[in-house]
């Protein structure tokens, strides 16, 4: 549970710094973090899901939302906080870093018709820009090369239209907020009633308007309604799961009642806090007790076996970014072939290397396959000896040539010279933004 205080108590600190930025009070702050955390999905990918990824990237969100804010019509000379929130999202969902990116880009466009000041608003989204990707080198560059290097599995990509939700079922599921479904709850049906009774300033206050707008089309998104049978065979097909926009939804939605609501009573403010942490609560309680019911689930007593854990890892592992043709059978059963013949031997593994002894009784060199995956920065030894190893076409292990007789081989893997130097130039970049930060703090 720890984490789960932590990612809500970071979301909370960094929604307040980045929004008082916008001169929101903290009153609006604390109406804003109410519907973003307690909404139902921040809770279903922190808690039910155990997404972690997804769940740090919504924590950075309000501070992508603030940054791009400040750059278009507030103080550009502010863009380091758009730098802040997604340099968070670059080491925390990939795919998130996507959308944002996309909602950045139609912001910056839609921008141009608008304000003063357009060199320079522009000029403050290439600094973040350039600032951010020089500091996610180091994250960027290993993958892009393991990529060019070796053929990896990919996430699958389902039917996108499968995976969307009727409306009928959308709101099925808000109203019985079940937290095993990936929607909202009870709190955005309270929000939508609320914006209605509080017309007069949602009529009045263009801005929230305008989000609110954006956060039912994107909810719009979410549901097989929309024709997402046409983009299968597109790029967009990488966000799997079009219920994935409830975080940028959430974002907006949340934007929009903090404004509509801000004349509410800090009393009223207080108990819609209470509402939601109680339903999440109940959510929680609830979803427990219907796993503990679940028919087929295993005594708490029963002696877990190996073969039992194997079972489940084959079923359920997830194998993204392993050698695509690589049998996970051969790798997580530890098999050990020489040439064609499965040999034993005692494989000692660290954090670091593995370590074995084999013994090649032939007179002549026989292809030893290792039950690892291969990448690039793969480096084994014989015997001390630092030997070449690939990956067979045949077989898709870790191969390499083993002499006659008895030898140690140990295996380790290291970050290739490329690697480092993008790590280097990532703590580089670091440093200075850091300096410029101290420097920016300490004229302010």
């Amino acid at each position: 549970m720890s984490f789960q205080f932590l990612v809500r108590f970071v979301t909370c600190l960094l929604s307040f710094y980045g929004l008082r930025l916008l001169k929101y009070s903290d009153k609006q702050v604390m109406i804003f973090v109410t519907f973003y955390l307690f909404s139902g999905y921040f809770l279903h990918n922190s808690y039910y899901r155990a997404a972690v990824g997804e769940t740090l990237a919504m924590i950075f969100l309000p501070l992508v939302f603030v940054g791009v804010r400040l750059i278009t019509f507030g103080d550009y000379k502010k863009w380091w906080v758009l730098t802040l929130g997604m340099l968070g999202l670059v080491y925390s969902h990939v795919l998130s870093v996507l959308l944002a990116s996309l909602m950045i880009f139609i912001a910056v466009v839609a921008s141009f018709g608008f304000g003063d000041n357009k060199k320079e608003r522009i000029l403050g989204f290439l600094k973040a820009t350039l600032v951010t990707l020089s500091m996610s080198l180091a994250f960027f560059v290993p993958m892009i090369e393991q990529f060019k290097y070796v053929t990896l599995r990919t996430t699958f990509k389902p039917l996108l239209s499968k995976t969307a939700l009727s409306l009928a079922d959308n709101w099925e599921l808000i109203l019985k907020s079940d937290l095993r479904t990936p929607s909202v709850n009870l709190l955005y049906l309270l929000g939508l009633v609320l914006s209605l009774i509080f017309a007069k300033r949602f009529v009045k206050d263009k801005e929230a308007r305008i989000y609110l707008f954006i956060s039912l089309v994107l909810a719009f998104f979410t549901l097989n309604s929309f024709p997402w049978q046409l983009l299968q065979e597109s790029p967009v097909s990488n966000l799997q799961f079009p219920w994935r926009l409830w975080s940028f939804a959430l974002l907006f939605f949340s934007l929009a009642l903090a404004n509509i609501l801000e004349n509410m009573s800090m009393k009223a403010a207080t108990i819609l806090v209470l509402f939601g942490l109680c339903l999440n609560m109940f959510q929680i309680v609830t979803v427990q007790d219907k796993m503990t019911k679940v028919k087929n689930i295993l005594p708490s007593n029963t002696k877990v076996t190996r073969e039992m854990l194997a079972k489940g890892t084959y079923k359920n592992i997830n194998g993204d970014y392993t050698n695509k043709e690589v049998p996970f059978g051969f790798v997580f059963d530890k098999h050990l072939f020489l040439d064609n013949q499965e040999i034993k031997s005692t494989i000692d593994r660290s954090p670091n290397e593995i370590a074995l002894t084999v013994n090649n009784e032939s007179k002549e060199a026989k292809v030893l396959s290792l039950p690892v995956f291969y990448y690039k920065g793969q480096e084994a030894r014989i015997d001390g000896k630092r030997v070449t190893t690939y990956l067979a076409k045949e077989k898709n292990p870790t191969n390499l040539v083993l002499p006659p007789g008895k030898h140690g081989v140990v295996l380790t893997y290291s970050y290739t010279p490329v690697a480092k130097l993008a790590m280097g130039v990532s703590t580089i970049s670091l440093l200075a933004f850091i300096g410029y930060l101290y420097r920016v703090k300490k004229d302010d």
